[in-house]
C-alpha cells in the first residue's frame, strides 16, 4: 500500500511541470478587432477611375498614369507603376514595406529598369481607423530616375577642318553613289559650322536631356526653350539611346495655333510606343570618351517624307549648282536607301 502511494506521488510530481507549461501556452490572446483597418484597406488602383486620387511629384498626372497597390509577398505590398516612367509601360515592385506613420502609411522602394534606377517614395492617406468610417483615399508619390549608363555626362560635337563631324556611311552596289553620300555628310558638317562653333548634348543622371550651342560670332551658349518645355527624358537599352516624350504633351502642342497645322501622324509613326511615352530610338557606339549617334536605313526611309519639306529653305541657300545636286539626291534617296545594304547617318561627339 505504501509502495503504491509513493509511486502515485512521484507520478504527480513528474507531471506537474507539464500541466504548468500547458497553462502558460493557453494564455488568452487579445481578440482581433474585425473593424480595425490596415494598409491593405488601401489596396486598389489610384488615378483615373481608381479607388482614390493620385499625385505624382506634387502634380495630378495625365489620366493614363496610374499606380496600383496590391498585396505582395507576406505582409508587404506590391506597387505597380503604369505609364509613369519612359523605360517601360508597366513597372512592378514587390516586397514594399508599408509603415504606419500617424494616420497614414508611408513607403520607400526602388528598382532598376533598362539601366535606370527608379526610386519611389509615397504616402497613402485617407485610411480611417475603423472600416465603418468615411473613406477618402489618396496616394501621393515621388518618382525619381537615375540613369546609370556610361552615356551620363556632357558630350561635345566634334569639329574639324571641314566643319562638324557628320557622317553618312553607305554600303551599296554603286560605289560612286557611296562616295557621293559620304561627301554629302562632309557638306552638311560644313553647313553646321557656318551656323555654330560648338554644340553640347547633355545627359545628366536625372534622365532629362538638354542641349546647348554657341552661335557663330558669339561666345555665349544658347539653349532651346522648346527642349526645356518638352522635358525630353532619355534612357538606354544596350546600344540604343531612346529620346522620349510624354504623350500628354501632344494635347499641349495642339493648344498652340502656330503648331496646329503640323501633321503629327507621320512623326508619331517614327516613334516607339512606350505606354505613356513616345520614344525615338537612336543607335550609339561608345568607346572611352568618344561616341557616335546615328540612325539607320529603316528609320531614315521613314523620316525623309517628313523632313524633306523642311529642307527646302536650307537647299535654297546653297549655291545653285550644289543646290541642284542636293535636291536630286533627296529625290532619289528613298529608292536608293531601299537598295542599300547599309545606310547610316550620324554625328560624332567627345566627352
Amino acid at each position: 500500500m505504501k509502495k503504491n502511494l509513493l509511486l502515485y506521488v512521484l507520478m504527480m510530481a513528474c507531471s506537474l511541470p507539464f500541466f504548468t507549461s500547458c497553462g502558460d501556452d493557453d494564455d488568452p490572446t487579445p481578440p482581433v478587432n474585425p473593424t480595425e483597418t490596415t494598409w491593405k484597406d488601401g489596396i486598389g488602383k489610384y488615378g483615373n477611375e481608381g479607388v482614390g486620387t493620385l499625385k505624382i511629384n506634387d502634380a495630378t498626372p495625365a489620366t493614363s498614369k496610374t499606380v496600383t497597390i496590391a498585396a505582395g509577398s507576406g505582409e508587404t505590398a506590391k506597387i505597380t507603376l503604369t505609364n509613369v516612367v519612359p523605360e517601360d509601360a508597366t513597372v512592378e515592385i514587390d516586397n514594399v514595406t508599408m509603415t504606419k506613420t500617424d494616420a497614414n502609411y508611408t513607403f520607400s522602394t526602388e528598382t532598376t529598369v533598362n539601366g535606370t534606377l527608379i526610386t519611389v517614395t509615397g504616402t497613402l492617406s485617407g485610411i480611417p481607423a475603423t472600416k465603418d468610417a468615411a473613406v477618402v483615399k489618396a496616394l501621393d508619390i515621388k518618382v525619381t530616375r537615375k540613369v546609370t549608363s556610361p552615356l551620363v555626362g556632357s558630350w561635345k560635337l566634334n569639329f574639324g577642318e571641314n566643319g562638324a563631324e557628320v557622317f553618312i556611311d553607305v554600303v551599296s552596289n554603286d560605289s560612286v553613289a557611296d562616295m557621293q553620300y559620304a561627301q554629302l555628310g562632309q557638306q552638311l558638317g560644313g553647313m553646321i559650322a557656318q551656323k555654330v562653333t560648338a554644340v553640347t548634348s547633355k545627359f545628366p543622371e536625372n534622365g532629362i536631356f538638354d542641349v546647348s550651342w554657341v552661335p557663330v560670332g558669339s561666345t555665349e551658349e544658347t539653349t532651346s526653350p522648346i527642349v526645356s518645355l518638352i522635358g525630353i527624358q532619355y534612357f538606354t537599352i544596350e546600344n540604343q539611346l531612346f529620346m522620349s516624350m510624354d504623350k500628354s504633351l501632344l494635347d499641349m502642342i495642339n493648344m498652340y495655333p502656330a503648331l496646329g497645322d503640323i501633321d503629327l501622324e507621320p512623326l508619331l509613326a517614327l516613334l516607339t510606343d512606350k505606354g505613356g511615352y513616345y520614344a525615338l530610338p537612336i543607335n550609339m557606339k561608345m568607346e572611352g570618351n568618344s561616341a557616335s549617334f546615328y540612325i539607320s536605313k529603316d528609320l531614315i526611309a521613314a523620316i525623309i517624307p517628313v523632313v524633306a519639306p523642311l529642307l527646302t529653305s536650307v537647299i535654297e541657300d546653297l549655291p545653285p549648282a550644289q543646290a541642284a545636286i542636293v535636291k536630286a539626291m533627296l529625290e532619289q534617296l528613298p529608292a536608293f536607301i531601299a537598295s542599300c545594304e547599309k545606310f547610316d547617318v550620324g554625328l560624332g561627339f567627345s566627352k
